[in-house]
């Protein structure tokens, strides 16, 4: 009587949908922890979100005054007149740009914030169970490691909103590992596009030295799919991701071509980049960044910097202890089921060696020596950057892969392994949404002045023009406070913002005659308002980067400050990005499209 009732329980359970009710309380325990967070229990959000939501709120403007499908180079909100999109950190062409159109800048956030998490999950799912070919339950145990990683839930809490790519990471090496497999042409060519446009967005997103964190992770993914499966085709898979790198760059062109125009003029290589002096404490701060307690390592003074204090959120890429007891009983057990060398030619040996220096480069990245620090400024984009702290994102992945892996190699089909999934996903959650988030519910940052003048331009349709420049004072001084590039809300421009491509303090930010005051004021014959063109193309406009408009442009001045768009001249390069960029969008969605449609009706249509 019991085998049969335990039979029929059987059968049930093999067709109810479990892992669709799993991964859905999952999310939902997710939205609900990181949505705890906009605004925190005080009603204001993380520090860096006084960056981020005037700038969505800036290019809500934009789109009021020119339409959403316009390039907005300019603006004239900040600082007396900035690039826009030349900026690296500009994300006019996102989604949560794309979401202001319809919802307030903190909503956009919002939902931005819950759909790249829950991508990055879906993403990591498809990749264990296609290539590492993991069950139910350890793909779900996987990606919920994935959902809850610190770099991204710390970060977006924070404002550190140009990391929102990251979650696309499972999703791109899921495309570029389908694409290494026999496929037909047509369906190669679709999985690398759908990867490369994963990777222009990444820097349409702001993601420059995020798009290197990615491509190291991306490779550490195909090395362990080789020491997991010697039959794995990792050429292929190389091959692929080369093909979607070389694809993504005449899709970023315009915003590379600007960004390179911009940035030649303000390297922002003027930092010296902090590390760790000593390769003892190497091991101490790879557990207690990756596992262990980003707040104890803030205050152990391991991680070195002559300028700036680390705080705990820099340190936070936690995906707590429960995957690492996972590995840690895998890598017993894993070897074993390697095949021999002689078996695989040696590839096993080299796939290991390869991923043994995937994990020392974060490592050697933020070791600090008198010559590591030399030989990095002279690295393209990494010269740029104040640390290099992010690199430990990589690891992320690969633990987050390793940990299911080794839990399917531990139990065997059945009640065991889904019970240990479910309880190492539900441990997870519950060790990230109850470890000491006090330093985060404590955030200063207040978004009222932003979602109120949201819903003021919105109702009247028209953005309020800048007409000033404006800023803090303090013992008759300005001071940058926080909140300072909320001027815009007013029709002001912040005299000292906070726009870290001048330095985290406008070191390198050229004033000039810039002051207090209407734009109209006049000193030495420039009004009190910069041309920011001459900040991109200062040759084509015979200017220097931060010269003000003179007062016979007046008229380009009046479109300015009303965010419409005046004449200016751009270099010949520009304007072929621009159109490489515009060609290859179009190609690209026409041939998805086209292949949406070859889907839906199973017959072959002329493309």
């Amino acid at each position: 009587m019991f085998a049969g009732l335990a039979k029929r329980a059987k059968g049930r359970f093999e067709t109810f949908p479990w892992d669709a009710v799993a991964a859905f309380i999952i999310l939902i325990a997710y939205a609900r922890y990181i949505l705890a967070f906009f605004p925190n229990r005080h009603g204001l959000l993380g520090e860096d979100w006084q960056y981020v939501l005037p700038n969505l709120l800036d290019g809500y403007y934009s789109s009021l005054a020119e339409g959403y499908f316009h390039i907005p180079w300019f603006t004239p909100a900040f600082c007396g007149g900035l690039p826009k999109f030349p900026n690296p950190q500009d994300l006019y062409f996102t989604l949560p740009q794309l979401l202001t159109l319809f919802l307030a800048p903190l909503d956009a956030a919002r939902m931005s914030v819950i759909f790249f998490g829950a991508a990055g999950f879906a993403g990591t799912w498809l990749l264990l169970r296609s290539v590492f070919r993991c069950g139910k339950p350890a793909a779900l145990f996987g990606a919920s490691v994935m959902l809850f990683n610190g770099f991204y839930s710390v970060g977006m809490i924070m404002g550190h909103f140009t990391k929102h790519p990251f979650m696309l990471l499972p999703l791109c090496a899921f495309l570029l590992a389908g694409a290494a497999s026999s496929a037909p042409v047509s369906r190669v060519a679709a999985l690398v596009a759908g990867a490369a446009a994963c990777f222009a967005y990444t820097v349409y997103a702001g993601g420059f030295a995020l798009l290197l964190i990615m491509a190291l992770a991306i490779l550490g993914i195909g090395l362990l799919a080789v020491l997991h499966d010697v039959g794995f085709r990792f050429f292929r898979f190389t091959a692929a991701f080369a093909a979607s790198a070389a694809l993504s760059l005449p899709l970023a062109a315009a915003k590379l071509a600007a960004v390179a125009a911009f940035m030649q003029f303000f390297p922002r290589d003027l930092y010296m980049l902090p590390g760790i002096p000593h390769v003892a404490d190497m091991p101490r701060f790879f557990f207690d960044a990756l596992f262990g307690d980003s707040p104890s390592l803030a205050r152990s003074g391991l991680f070195r910097s002559t300028r700036w204090e680390f705080k705990m959120h820099e340190f936070n890429f936690g995906i707590t202890w429960v995957p690492l007891l996972f590995a840690a009983a895998g890598s017993v057990m894993w070897p074993r089921k390697i095949p021999s060398l002689a078996k695989t030619g040696g590839r096993a040996a080299i796939a290991a060696a390869g991923f043994a220096a995937v994990l020392l480069i974060p490592l050697a990245l933020n070791y600090s020596t008198p010559g590591m620090h030399a030989f990095l400024k002279f690295v393209p984009v990494i010269r740029n950057s104040s640390s290099n702290l992010r690199w430990f994102a990589v690891y992320i992945p690969l633990f987050a892969a390793l940990a299911a892996i080794s839990l399917e190699k531990l139990f065997g089909d059945g009640a065991a392994k889904t019970a240990v999934a479910l309880l190492g996903a539900a441990a997870v959650a519950a060790i990230t949404m109850h470890a000491g988030m006090d330093y985060y519910h404590d955030q200063p940052y207040d978004p009222h002045n932003i979602t109120q003048a949201y819903r003021a331009a919105a109702k009247s349709g028209i953005p309020p023009r800048i007409d000033g420049i404006a800023a803090f004072i303090a013992n008759g001084a300005p001071v940058g406070a926080m909140g300072r590039n909320d001027f815009l809300a007013i029709g002001k421009s912040s005299l000292l913002c906070y726009e870290p491509v001048f330095g985290y303090t406008l070191e390198a930010f050229p004033f000039k005659t810039l002051n207090l005051g209407p734009v109209t004021n006049v000193v030495d014959g420039a009004l009190n308002i910069k041309n920011p063109a001459c900040f991109v193309f200062p040759a084509e406009n015979g200017c220097s980067p931060g010269d003000h408009f003179k007062t016979d442009e007046r008229e380009k001045v009046a479109l300015f400050t009303a965010y419409r768009d005046f004449d200016f001249k751009m270099s010949a390069m520009q304007h072929i990005a621009n159109v490489v960029s515009l060609i290859s969008w179009i190609i690209l969605l026409a041939a998805f499209l086209c292949m949406f449609a070859i889907t839906l009706t199973g017959r072959t249509v002329r493309c």
